[in-house]
């Protein structure tokens, strides 16, 4: 049976024990003490930075937002909805278009079933899921915009 991960809520499948996304440890119905579970995990980047670099939609680019991390719990939304993290207007951005997954290891990218598909610049690869290291340029509907991370 399909389990959810707690970090960042992706499906993964039942034969796997940690998450396809973030890395996390499958969840199990043990308990575990403080001392088993080791160190608390230091954030390596404090802000994300998403900046909007080209859209059809007038007066949005050069629009940028900057997101904690800690507040958000290392995971950020963009779509049309207004339930998004990041709600980007353009009609060809689906309502839960991308979900963004800061780890050690910068930016995880996880096109959440879009329309028009999530394209990792500048080779214009269309991506389900990629790995972008801290710095990434990425198409989505119409619109591109630069994710940054900030330490």
């Amino acid at each position: 049976m399909p389990w959810k991960c707690p970090i960042c809520g992706t499906e993964n499948p039942d034969d796997v024990d940690t998450c396809r996304i973030c890395g996390a440890a499958r969840p199990t119905a043990s308990t575990v003490s403080v001392a088993e579970r080791g160190p608390k995990v230091v954030a390596y980047y404090r802000q994300l930075v998403v900046e909007i670099l080209e859209t059809p939609v007038k007066g949005l680019a050069g629009a940028a937002k900057a997101f904690d991390l800690e507040a958000l719990g290392n995971i950020v939304t963009v779509g049309r909805a207004l339930d998004n993290n990041f709600v980007l207007p353009d009609p060809s951005v689906s309502r839960r278009h991308l979900r963004i997954v800061v780890s050690s290891e910068g930016l995880i990218l996880e096109d959440l079933g879009s329309t028009n598909g999530t394209y990792l610049m500048p080779e214009g690869k269309r991506v389900n899921v990629a790995k972008a290291g801290e710095e990434a340029v990425v198409k989505i509907g119409n619109s591109v915009v630069r994710l940054r991370l900030v330490k």
